[in-house]
């Protein structure tokens, strides 16, 4: 991978603040010599408290967030599966930092268990504090992750929600029928 220039970090639309993230990002950004190096970051940090050094959007609209996402050199963001799928099918390899319920930052532990799934699968990277993100951006730096994209196979998604269906449809019709039996 060349250089990294620019980098983009989501926090999603949930409505608890994610105010670790964007100050994680913020500390590493304020520490880059950024405008000597010509480094870009954003943060679009919802309901947290705006970053301090990096730039920020409380929300941006779905086209000017397809922009920046493809424009990103990096992405780092929470850990919704949505957002790390499409990150994935756009051909980035996100960071990932679960919003944690026991922080107050999300209202279960899902993106914390889908997170550390798609870790196992090498599908992303979880961080935590500010020296995983350095290590992390290093190893996407030096193109540590390219063969993950290059070898990805992810379903289609309308083949996935149809799967998704069939089996609500036959768990949900076991369920009745042993209502009718029983």
């Amino acid at each position: 991978m060349s250089r990294i220039q620019r980098v983009l970090a989501l926090v999603g639309t949930d409505h608890h603040p994610f105010d670790r993230l964007v100050q994680v990002l913020d500390k590493w950004y304020q520490n880059q010599d950024a405008p000597d190096r010509g480094l870009v970051c954003e943060i679009q940090y919802g309901t947290s408290k705006p970053p301090t050094y990096a730039t920020g959007y409380s929300y941006l609209e779905r086209v000017e967030l397809d922009e920046k996402m493809a424009q990103a050199d990096l992405v780092i963001c929470h850990g919704g599966p949505s957002t790390i799928i499409e990150l994935l099918r756009g051909g980035k390899f996100p960071l990932v930092m679960p919003r944690d319920p026991k922080r107050g930052e999300h209202v279960d532990g899902h993106q914390q268990r889908f997170a550390a799934h798609m870790q196992r699968r090498g599908m992303i990277e979880i961080i935590e504090s500010l020296n995983d993100l350095n290590a992390g951006i290093q190893r996407v730096h030096s193109g540590h992750y390219d063969r993950v994209l290059q070898n990805l196979d992810l379903p289609d998604p309308a083949v996935a929600a149809w799967k998704l269906a069939g089996f609500v449809d036959r768990l949900t019709a076991a369920r009745n029928a042993r209502n009718v039996s029983g």
